[in-house]
């Protein structure tokens, strides 16, 4: 399996596309104004909704309402990260099958 960290500053994918992953925490950055991100299980942003994180002004934020066992996101997540969001820092693992 891997996994890590990975940053974005614009809507993406997090790890391989369409792989399953599972998320064990998220960050975001805001400007000047709180910024918001969703994250969607699949490739884009036609698959369910399964998180929504609002960020703070001018602060980083990072998220307290994931299990300790992350959330599974089995068609591979995608972050829909809004213009107020200077950076989103997702703590992953890809699940591959073997």
């Amino acid at each position: 399996m891997k996994g890590g960290y990975q940053r974005r500053t614009t809507d993406g994918v997090v790890g391989i596309s369409g792989l399953p992953v599972r998320l064990y925490g998220l960050q975001i950055q805001s400007g000047a104004t709180a910024g918001a991100v969703a994250c969607h299980n699949g490739t884009d942003t036609t698959g369910d909704k399964l998180l929504d994180v609002a960020g703070e002004p001018n602060r980083t934020v990072s998220t307290a309402n994931i299990p300790s066992d992350g959330i599974f996101f089995p068609g591979g997540l995608y972050l829909d990260v809004d213009a107020n969001v200077t950076a989103a820092i997702a703590n992953y693992e890809q699940v591959i099958a073997r």
